[in-house]
């Protein structure tokens, strides 16, 4: 106990995760790799199915939010409130892993950076500037994302004038879907209006989504008999 509790000294078995049934040597090249791990466990059927394949096309549910901002903005605080809420869901902090293990994994990290970028357009000509977020846009998209570095999340703030910015959240679809995303606008919008007037954003604890893996892991047997009696008798797909 002495030597545990002594600083510096850390370390993971097997039995931390037992959702992703790691051997000893496993567990040791993921800490190897992802010193600030915090949890690891497999990935959702729908997340097997993009991330097999991504493998394919490294754009594939690749996916970019763009947003005309108007009125006065605090940039540092939103920064924050985009940060907050990276810390506030794992799910924003994971990375997927699927070399040197017997099926892919997803590693939430304890502390991610949120790649942001700021970009001043005010001396633009108004018609230029279309033609030229296009052109943003575009190279965005081509950088695609590197599924095994957390995160899978990057925000592009680009200022017009005093009154307007446009902003860019570019993400992956192995993080969010439609039913996540407004969950993900609520805290930063939350955030952002605690961090204008001075505060710590105090965001509700939510669901973490290694709680649903859990819950997968239990239910699927029950699912799979379920579709079997559901779909007895088809043999092929309807029109």
């Amino acid at each position: 106990i002495r030597h545990c509790v002594e600083p510096g000294v850390s370390g993971y078995t097997p039995s931390d995760f037992p959702l992703a049934r790691l051997d000893q040597p496993t567990v040791d090249r993921l800490l190897a790799r992802h010193p600030d791990l915090e949890d690891v466990y497999p990935l959702s059927p729908m997340q097997q199915l993009f991330l097999s394949m991504e493998a394919g096309s490294a754009r594939l549910g690749f996916e970019q939010w763009v947003f005309r901002l108007s009125g006065p903005l605090d940039p540092s605080a939103l920064r924050e409130a985009w940060e907050a809420t990276l810390a506030n869901h794992a799910m924003l902090r994971t990375a997927f892993v699927t070399d040197h293990v017997a099926e892919p994994l997803q590693v939430v990290k304890r502390r991610v950076s949120l790649p942001w970028a700021q970009e001043d357009w005010t001396g633009q000509d108004p018609a230029g500037v279309h033609p030229r977020l296009q052109d943003f846009l575009r190279s965005d998209r081509e950088r695609g994302f590197d599924v095994g570095v957390a995160p899978l999340n990057r925000v592009a703030l680009i200022r017009l004038s005093d009154q307007e910015h446009q902003l860019v959240w570019s993400t992956h679809h192995l993080y969010v879907d439609g039913w996540s995303w407004p969950l993900i606008f609520r805290d930063v919008g939350a955030a952002y209006s605690a961090r204008c007037v001075g505060s710590e954003p105090r965001l509700a604890v939510p669901c973490q989504y290694g709680a649903y893996i859990a819950w997968l892991a239990s239910a699927a047997p029950d699912s799979r008999s379920f579709w079997k009696e559901r779909l007895a008798g088809f043999t092929s797909p309807t029109p």
